[in-house]
């Protein structure tokens, strides 16, 4: 009987502990809270999403940057990065279509779907040991 107490009380904490998703916050939704930068893990890279609001306090643009401050960003790595990219095409049905600017050095993948347009932009990595930056946006997309 103490085992079976014991599992039922483990089984409900690990459901109210459970990690938050960049998915938790889909545009259109209601933000009612009080932080709006939100420490947290993206397909694999720690960092800290921003979230936008309009005046009606609901979500019309979420970025995120590996950053623990949200002001100081980490260098990602390139195995990260590609994790980070297949971590957001599973999490929201999408493929990426990849350009290059190379003037700037940066590579820009971008998806969009009926409701929003994902932009995540990286530095070109100059070999496959060497991190660099990058920055991620969601943004709602004006009806047309």
């Amino acid at each position: 009987m103490k085992n079976l107490l014991f599992f039922v009380i483990l089984l409900s904490s690990i459901s109210f502990c459970k990690a938050q998703e960049i998915t938790d916050f889909p545009l259109g939704k209601e933000f009612t809270e009080e932080k709006d930068m939100i420490r947290m893990d993206v397909g694999g890279i720690e960092g800290t999403l921003f979230v936008y609001t309009n005046k009606k306090k609901q979500i019309v643009s979420l970025g995120f940057v590996p950053s623990l401050d949200g002001t100081n960003p980490n260098r990602v790595h390139k195995q990260e990065f590609m994790g980070f990219i297949q971590y957001l095409q599973v999490a929201y049905g999408i493929q990426f279509e990849k350009t290059y600017e190379r003037t700037r050095g940066k590579e820009h993948f971008t998806a969009r779907t009926a409701d929003m347009k994902i932009a995540v932009t990286i530095e070109t990595y100059k070999d496959d040991l060497t991190p660099t930056p990058m920055t991620m946006m969601i943004n709602k997309r004006a009806k047309n």
